[in-house]
């Protein structure tokens, strides 16, 4: 049975072109092809536990503590393997297995440690050369000290061994491993969920910007392949080139922001259980975007001045001059057409590729994409919980709307005092996203960015919840701070309607074949994703393709209902109606 105002919200639309008051709209488009999908309960779901880092390691907001930070800055996994060396010899083993991650987890520090290897440099005898000059371990043996080392060098190359391969059976046996975000990022996934399918890294030109990233090509009726047997004190060997099945049926999916490859993994098991069930390849590539997940961080000043946004008016509200400038959003639309370009020299991307998909940052995406007329190999796009669906939050004179706008642009930069990386930032990043509800004292007007990311009344709700906090204290740094205050004051900007320099709405201007979907529990105040998606779909009469309305389902829908967003997206993509 439908609930009586969802069903409303298909009817009355009805009901107007029955009476007349509106011409029906073609029969191909999303207008004349909204549905309501009514799913039955909740799917199955789970979240990865995280490992908790020993005691004493570390500070609020996992950051490691400054003794730990202090060789983390230095990058060098020599320093950081002798440091290990004395730990483990003084029998302060948390420590010591702590030093020894150092010296692989970063992006620097790994690049140095294969150098180091390549050398012969990373043996006992070289740590030991070194420690015999500490005088804090003069009272020790050689045997002992040899021993220590041992153990340092046994750790770092578990370590080695193990991040590169998200289903590596090593990875369960060493627990919390170490690393700083803030000084020496990671390279691959260290404490959270990391994708079975093999991670390998492409560098992307965007513009004048060089981008490396990290992704995946996750066939749909091939399994993984396993990590490799590597010996000890070796290190293992690189990927094989990616490769296409013949067959394979391409979908190119567009994670949220600040997300990752591994937002995928829900959606890419239930596609490929589809596809083995028929017989059909569906191969999903994925890839993290500039100053997300594993790729090359950048500050957002880089790209173009905070100013080129507007200004924060002198006592209350933003100026963006009658224009939604949004120069991080146009980068990161750039860059999904590069990726492509770049990755179809190594494989048959384009031939094969038959939609790209996303939702919340990654809608956004699709939806802009599905505009562009120079891109001959999109066909299809699925959207979903579109961000800037709604009308510019910067546009008019609504001062209570322009306050994020505000918020969000001084964060990024807009306020100088802002941009240096001080002691507490950190603290202040996490309390401002993940505590930063809007309240008008016991009204509750909108619940902080990350409760609104999922329904209430999904099962794994409060653990996701607790995982996307433990997540990003993996990304978190000054420039991925900058570039997520500045991305999201883009989105409000930014439009998918008409704007002050744009009167008709751009939505008018898609014509990609589209599959819009939206969950009706995804509606707060200002942003009203679930409202202004449905509205706007009842009005793209141009635009090929449906619409679908989630009851009982939030922004995340892919999350929520893998299964089920799945098989719409399937039955969509062989151009059946869903």
């Amino acid at each position: 049975m439908l609930r009586p105002a969802l069903a409303t919200l298909l009817i009355l639309p009805q009901l107007a072109h029955a009476m007349g008051k509106t011409q029906p709209p073609p029969v191909d488009s999303i207008a004349a092809n909204v549905r309501i999908v009514v799913p039955t309960g909740h799917e199955s779901c789970s979240v990865d536990a995280i490992p908790t880092a020993p005691s004493g390691l570390t500070e609020e907001n996992g950051r490691l503590i400054p003794a730990l930070r202090a060789l983390a800055r230095q990058a060098d996994p020599m320093t950081d393997l002798v440091a290990s060396a004395k730990q483990f010899a003084l029998e302060n083993e948390a420590f010591a297995r702590a030093a020894a991650d150092l010296a692989i987890t970063g992006l620097t520090a790994s690049q140095r440690f294969v150098l180091d290897h390549a050398q012969g440099s990373l043996t006992e005898e070289s740590l030991v050369a070194q420690l015999v000059q500490d005088p804090e371990l003069s009272w020790l043996s050689r045997d002992a000290l040899l021993e220590a080392s041992r153990r340092a060098l046994d750790r770092a190359y578990a370590v080695a061994r193990a991040l590169p391969f998200g289903n590596s059976p090593e990875r369960k046996h060493l627990g919390w491993i170490a690393l700083s975000s803030e000084d020496d990022p990671p390279y691959r996934p260290v404490n959270i969920s990391s994708s079975e399918y093999a991670q390998r890294d492409l560098t992307v030109q965007v513009g004048s910007h060089p981008v490396r990233t990290r992704y995946i090509v996750a066939d749909g009726l091939a399994d993984p392949e396993p990590a490799p047997v590597t010996p000890p004190r070796q290190l293992p060997a690189a990927h094989a080139p990616p490769r296409l099945d013949p067959n394979a049926k391409v979908v190119l999916f567009i994670h949220g922001m600040d997300s990752r490859v591994e937002e995928a993994t829900g959606l890419i098991h239930a596609m490929h259980q589809i596809g083995r069930a028929n017989g059909e390849n569906w191969t999903v590539v994925a890839m993290d975007f500039p100053t997300a997940g594993y790729a090359d961080r950048f500050d957002p000043s880089a790209i173009s001045p905070i100013s080129d946004l507007g200004r924060a008016r002198r006592i209350v509200g933003f100026d963006a001059r009658g224009t939604q400038r949004v120069p991080l959003l146009d980068f990161m639309e750039d860059f999904i057409v590069a990726f492509v370009d770049r990755l179809d020299r190594e494989i048959p991307l384009k031939r094969q590729l038959v939609g790209v998909i996303g939702g919340s940052f990654g809608g956004n995406m699709t939806f802009r994409l599905g505009r562009r007329t120079d891109l001959p190999w999109l066909k299809n796009i699925v959207t979903w919980s579109p961000a800037s669906i709604w009308t510019g939050l910067a546009d008019g004179a609504d001062i209570f709307k322009q306050l994020g706008v505000t918020a969000a642009w001084k964060r990024a930069g807009g306020d100088a005092s802002l941009l240096e990386e001080t002691e507490g930032r950190r603290a202040e990043f996490f309390d401002q996203a993940f505590n930063g509800a809007v309240n008008i004292g016991p009204v509750h007007v909108v619940p902080a960015q990350p409760e609104q990311w999922w329904s209430r009344s999904w099962p794994c709700f409060d653990r996701a919840l607790v995982a996307s906090r433990l997540e990003r204290h993996e990304s978190y740094a000054r420039d991925f701070r900058l570039w997520h205050w500045r991305l999201g004051a883009e989105q409000l900007i930014y439009s998918h309607q008409s704007a002050p320099d744009h009167p008709t709405p751009r939505w008018r201007d898609n014509h990609v074949r589209m599959l819009l979907a939206t969950g009706q529990e995804d509606d707060f105040n200002f942003t009203n994703i679930f409202s202004s998606t449905r509205k706007t779909a009842h009005q793209m009469r141009g635009t090929p393709g449906q619409a679908l309305l989630f009851a009982g389902t939030g922004h995340s829908i892919h999350v929520e209902r893998p299964a089920l967003m799945a098989r719409k997206i399937v039955e969509f993509l062989r151009g059946s109606k869903p």
